[in-house]
């Protein structure tokens, strides 16, 4: 899910540590091993500890590189009107608060519902209103209170198969003016780049030889109509995979390039000798 995608960007491991927690927790491993203190791993992890030829390792320093542009205004509004569980308890923990994901709230809410017809003082009334809005009926959302008291819609919310913005569809939009829409809007996003890098690829193969003058709209229906496609028979190859307990096959795990955190699992037999005869 969508959500529950963003919230792992924002807490890459069991624990729900912080990235922030995780940086300084790399920061001080590294003081220690300077100070001549040596550890017995790089990176501290929830309740274990993680090598620096760790998968998770590189994960996190993958992270860093990558975490400003991930993490969004989207992102932060996502983490904190997502009806997931564990992620819902996680973003109302007074220890876990982020400023960065209210001031997100204010940025989105004034560029999606700001009226632009207005001016001056009466534009920012208006802002200030919707913004005042938002956070009283996100009070009752956190707090399920109102509208979100009743048990039925959060037994809904535990359900994986439940997309959180399918659940704000039904049970935000129709008592809510602005958390509602909102939260449909932001949860519904997808985060990354792949469904862009294949349209791409879609629009570079409707585009060629005598078509590469297609006008814009056309070729814009034709890669939603292909793109459509493809996922829904991606879609089905998947479940039959899945019914047949094929969930990964050969070339899927060399495409993840994985093989060099196996070789320690894989007995590695010595490479053939390759006799050069220069005559």
């Amino acid at each position: 899910e969508v959500v529950k995608t963003m919230a792992g960007a924002k807490n890459l491991f069991p624990s729900l540590k912080s990235a922030k927690q995780v940086y300084s927790d790399q920061d001080s491993d590294s003081s220690d091993d300077e100070s001549g203190n040596e550890s017995d791993c790089d990176v501290d992890i929830g309740q274990g500890c993680v090598d620096s030829n760790n998968l998770v390792n590189d994960v996190v320093e993958l992270w860093k590189i990558r975490r400003k542009p991930l993490l969004n205004d989207f992102c932060h509004d996502a983490y904190l009107m997502s009806p997931v569980p564990e992620i819902l308890a996680h973003s109302t923990n007074l220890e876990n608060k982020d400023p960065e994901d209210f001031r997100a709230v204010d940025r989105l809410i004034s560029k999606i519902f700001g009226d632009y017809s207005l001016t001056g003082e009466a534009g920012k009334q208006h802002t200030v209103g919707l913004i005042h809005e938002f956070h009283s009926e996100y009070r009752k959302f956190k707090n399920k209170q109102g509208d979100f008291q009743s048990k039925n819609i959060w037994i809904m919310a535990s359900d994986p198969r439940v997309l959180a913005h399918e659940w704000h569809e039904s049970y935000s939009v129709p008592y809510t003016n602005v958390f509602g829409k909102l939260a449909c809007r932001v949860t519904s996003k997808i985060l990354g780049i792949g469904s862009a890098e294949r349209d791409w690829k879609i629009v570079k193969r409707i585009k060629k030889g005598h078509r590469s003058n297609t006008g814009t709209e056309k070729v814009k229906k034709q890669t939603t109509i292909a793109g459509s496609y493809c996922a829904k028979t991606s879609q089905l190859c998947r479940s039959a995979s899945k019914s047949a307990g094929n969930l990964m096959s050969e070339e899927d795990f060399n495409s993840l390039k994985l093989d060099r955190y196996c070789l320690s699992e894989i007995a590695k037999q010595p490479p053939a000798d390759r006799i050069f005869r220069c005559w």
